[in-house]
């Protein structure tokens, strides 16, 4: 079975991405712009690739693209900053796209995967509404519902509550 493995490394108004495929050594490098539409292409491709991705601690907490993977069904690996750190010290690598491949290089040597942390998809409590998806669906029932007339965010909130048994 043939596997894709993306290391992804922060470059100074970008975001790159390194592919590595199991079955060649050949490698595919992919420059993100630092705006959300080329975080979302650039998800949307590792997506239809079905990549597993390698980044590290830092830039799983504070980049959007690792958790919105994971929300994918994507398998998502982060590396400790100090281990990462000491990898590219070693091999002495400066280059974001070097450090990216360093990076998609990692779950392929079995003594340096047990270093790697996979990500979790985020657990949400049963008693609270998926807003982002059933928002609109939600709206449009409290709209068709008898009376409704554009209540505040409050009455809506309210509303949503009830509905979802919370009151």
């Amino acid at each position: 079975m043939t596997t894709t493995v993306c290391g992804l490394w922060p470059a100074k108004r970008q975001l790159v991405a390194v592919l590595l495929r199991s079955d060649s050594d050949k490698r595919r490098l992919i420059r993100s712009a630092n705006t959300s539409d080329g975080r979302f292409g650039l998800l949307e491709f590792l997506v239809a690739t079905e990549a597993e991705i390698v980044t590290t601690e830092a830039l799983a907490r504070v980049d959007l693209l690792p958790q919105q993977a994971v929300r994918q069904q994507l398998v998502v690996w982060a590396a400790e900053d100090a281990f990462v750190s000491a990898l590219l010290r070693a091999a002495v690598i400066r280059d974001s796209a070097r450090a990216a491949a360093l990076l998609a290089r990692l779950p392929a040597i079995p003594r340096l995967r047990a270093s790697l942390r996979r990500l979790a998809p985020p657990e949400v409590p049963p008693n609270q509404l998926p807003l982002i998806y059933a928002a609109s669906d939600t709206r449009a029932s409290l709209e068709a519902s008898p009376g409704f007339n554009l209540p505040s965010g409050r009455t809506v909130a309210c509303r949503l509550a009830h509905r979802a048994g919370t009151t």
